[in-house]
């Protein structure tokens, strides 16, 4: 390769491009024999013509010509030039992946690839990180690969919607939820394409029937809008909370649950001091099990911060799991809970408790008297020692937070299209909102463009 003549970078474009092309530097910093740089987007091409040519000075035809699959393995040497004037440049090697995809393959080092992506910068790209460029590229090629279904649909709905549902599968946290993510991108399209097929059908319904049409519109987007709470649990795990007096059996039940002993577990009240935390997957979902302070009157500063964090933690947890001791008195646990969880965090509501009467391995004969009438219904009994109703209680657990949001899971067939963001509900408000008016020409507008 020449030695490059390196001399500033002019400060003003030669064009008028648009801001939404991307360059990233895609191999590490640092020293190295080869540095590559990607550069994607509508006006790539555009951007590569100012400032890239044949060793001649003439521009390559490879650029101007129809893009075949072939061009990808193609390497076309040139210049890369790295101002206005085309007096200072540097020989690379330029592969069209795409048609509006293309990496240079340049001098390594730091000051070939800051100058390439400045000069990129200033012509109009935007600099991103590798992960971001690949991401978004990846949706480039795949929008190239399904051209008339981006023709049949909004950018905002490709982009919230389908693109979104390709990003999802890599911030998915099991097996089970990338395969859920992965029917979306398809769900989604049917579900649009149906959806724009109800509103056309009401555009062109009599007057008698537009009511029909409009409750019917409403209902599809509504049992959508019900997959939310579940679709955000598809890269974030459910939060547990343990919470009990001191040494009902917290720490042993987060043991238990675990499979290894993640938390001290001592006969003295107050060992646990703070929130201990760890992850489970468990039929193909992800728990966060969180191990709180034990709930009591105390002059200790540091237990009665982590007596805090555990109320606090209330207002956040999906699920409280409430351990029991039998050997206590049942009304002063109860008191214990009322006294340090605030009564209006999510998980004093019934419906997200799971009551749980430990040591239940001890004779029945030693409990205290407070429980030997309670009817056995409403607590599950556990033994941590014998690990006897762990896997109950995970069942419980599951159906409580998974199986009563009403929304199937069942990935043995196509799970039907969910919602895991908040630009996403926006979206479906708006279009929900404006099918109730009968503004079904704005629908049309907001789904196909």
């Amino acid at each position: 390769m020449t030695q490059p003549k390196y001399e500033s970078v002019s400060s003003a474009p030669t064009e008028e491009f648009t801001h939404d092309s991307i360059v990233a530097r895609l191999t590490p910093s640092g020293r190295g024999a080869v540095s590559v740089v990607g550069i994607s987007g509508p006006q790539a091409k555009a951007i590569l013509d100012a400032c890239w040519s044949l060793r001649s000075g003439e521009p390559s035809k490879a650029l101007s010509r129809e893009w075949t699959p072939d061009e990808g393995a193609r390497p076309l040497f040139g210049l890369f030039h790295f101002d206005e004037e085309r007096g200072s440049a540097d020989e690379c090697v330029l592969y069209r992946r795409s048609p509006s995809i293309f990496e240079i393959d340049c001098h390594g080092g730091e000051l070939v690839t800051s100058r390439i992506i400045e000069r990129c910068v200033v012509l109009g790209a935007r600099e991103v990180s590798d992960a971001e460029w690949k991401r978004e590229t990846l949706a480039i090629e795949r929008r190239a690969a399904h051209g008339t279904e981006k023709a049949s649909f909004s950018e905002q709905v490709y982009s919230l919607f389908f693109d979104a549902a390709y990003a999802l599968i890599a911030e998915t946290t099991t097996e089970e939820t990338a395969k859920i993510a992965c029917d979306q991108e398809e769900s989604w399209k049917m579900w649009f394409d149906s959806f724009i097929r109800d509103c056309q059908h009401a555009q062109n319904g009599l007057d008698d029937d537009k009511e029909r049409f409009i409750s019917s519109v409403r209902s599809r987007i509504n049992s959508v809008l019900k997959t939310e709470r579940i679709g955000r649990r598809l890269t974030t795990p459910y939060l547990v909370a343990i919470f009990g007096s001191p040494n009902v059996g917290k720490s042993s039940l987060l043991n238990a649950l675990l499979g290894y002993d993640r938390a001290i577990v001592s006969p003295f009240a107050g060992t646990t001091r703070d929130l201990l935390e760890e992850n489970l997957a468990y039929k193909g979902w992800l728990f966060r099990f969180v191990d709180c302070a034990g709930f009591r009157e105390t002059d200790d500063g540091v237990e009665s911060a982590g007596i805090k964090l555990a109320s606090e933690l209330a207002q956040r947890a999906d699920l409280a799991v409430r351990v029991y001791d039998p050997l206590v008195d049942r009304e002063e646990q109860e008191r214990a809970f009322c006294e340090f969880l605030p009564p209006d965090a999510p998980v004093s509501a019934r419906d997200s408790v799971v009551d749980v009467l430990n040591k239940t391995d001890v004779s029945q004969e030693a409990w205290h008297e407070s429980w030997r009438a309670v009817q056995e219904g409403r607590f599950l009994s556990l033994s941590t020692i014998r690990n006897d109703g762990v896997e109950t209680l995970l069942s419980a657990i599951y159906s409580r937070v998974v199986l009563e949001t009403g929304v199937d899971v069942d990935t043995s067939r196509r799970v039907d299209p969910w919602i895991w963001r908040d630009d996403q509900v926006a979206f479906l408000s708006r279009l929900d909102a404006l099918c109730s008016l009968g503004d079904f020409d704005e629908c049309l507008e907001m789904a196909r463009g």
